[in-house]
């Protein structure tokens, strides 16, 4: 049976602070089932005044909201998405733009929708270049790195931060002898997949199957917190194979340059 402490004076809900009777129940596991508070936030969203997270309502006895202490939330807090819906501009090979956008919509009660806004008209996804692809060569020559993801919204959060990144759309052969030729001249390809099947069972062994010398950059933790990152930043894995476990190689770390551009910076191998 839970144990739990009624609101009292001595005993303030640390939701509204009701102190004149107990209708509000603080658990010993932490959780407080308050009276008052019990609609007006989004579950899973932290109290907009209070260090808790609110669960739910239940209906027992005459109804309480259920708060949870922010310190015993395991996983991170989702940033509930805005409903809106915007359009990424994709170039050929050659630099010719595409005439046709990538559309992404956003939902607020159901998962994103990204899919081209038309009929490519005959054109192969292998036949477009990355997203970002021909403003990341450009930025590559003075930073020396290029982080390589899926996702257009991640590599233009990623570039305005003065780090290089490009969008991955499909894996042919143009874009494995692109990066063979950067990795050639001296620079550092870091593959940046989400922690799901979803990227690493496709573009990501396509990669690092064909490109071995690429490097990878991963949170340690899914759940981590990105809010509040280590400060010695993320680490890099080189793999050989996709079949095999990957092998830790170097740490990396931004560093902030006095223009206050961003780059990712490896130190020397030891």
């Amino acid at each position: 049976m839970t144990s739990y402490t009624r609101s009292s004076r001595a005993n303030p809900c640390p939701i509204c602070g009701r102190t004149r009777d107990g209708d509000c129940r603080i658990l010993d596991s932490g959780l407080v089932f308050c009276h008052s508070e019990r609609n007006g936030v989004i579950p899973g969203k932290q109290h907009p005044k209070k260090d808790f997270v609110y669960c739910g309502k239940s209906d027992e006895a005459q109804g309480f909201g259920i708060w949870k202490p922010l310190h015993l939330c395991t996983e991170p807090l989702k940033t509930r998405r805005e409903p809106k819906t915007q359009f990424f501009q994709y170039r050929l090979w050659d630099g010719s733009p595409l005439k046709v956008s990538r559309k992404r919509t956003d939902y607020p009660d159901k998962p994103k929708w990204v899919g081209w806004e038309k009929r490519l008209n005959g054109t192969k996804e292998i036949e477009i270049a990355p997203y970002r692809w021909h403003k990341a060569m450009a930025e590559v020559v003075s930073v020396g790195v290029l982080v390589v993801l899926r996702g257009e919204l991640k590599a233009d959060l990623l570039a305005g931060r003065g780090i290089p990144a490009i969008s991955v759309l499909a894996v042919g052969d143009r874009l494995v002898t692109e990066l063979r030729k950067l990795i050639a001249d001296g620079h550092t390809v870091a593959l940046a997949p989400d922690c799901d099947l979803a990227d690493l069972d496709h573009w990501y062994r396509d990669l690092t199957g064909a490109i071995p010398q690429l490097q990878t950059l991963q949170c340690p933790d899914k759940k981590m917190d990105w809010r509040s990152p280590p400060a010695d930043g993320a680490v890099a894995l080189r793999t050989g194979s996709p079949a095999r476990a990957p092998a830790m190689t170097r740490s990396w770390q931004p560093s902030l340059h006095c223009d206050g551009s961003r780059q990712l910076k490896s130190p020397p191998p030891r």
